[in-house]
């Protein structure tokens, strides 16, 4: 079953996410992080999740740190942007 780790500072855009994905009716296992320190932490725990939602503020950081701490590890970044003119 493919992973995916969510992470958004807002709560009601990763329930949002989370809620599309899983009435996807695909075989994924949701889970959430508040922050690009939170997901990192979750992922260090684990080994890791198959994509990965970061929130707009924090993607460069976020996608240099998983870049490092992947090493040979594959990661895919999906990365979500609301646009509000």
């Amino acid at each position: 079953m493919a992973r995916i780790l969510v992470v958004d500072d807002e709560k009601t855009e990763r329930e949002c996410v989370r809620f599309l994905i899983e009435q996807s009716g695909l075989p994924l296992e949701v889970s959430e992080a508040g922050d690009g320190r939170e997901a990192l932490r979750r992922l260090k725990e684990t080994d890791g999740a198959d994509i990965r939602r970061i929130s707009v503020n924090e993607k460069s950081e976020a996608f240099r740190v998983l870049r490092c701490e992947s090493g040979e590890k594959q990661i895919s970044l999906l990365f979500i942007m609301k646009y509000v003119p």
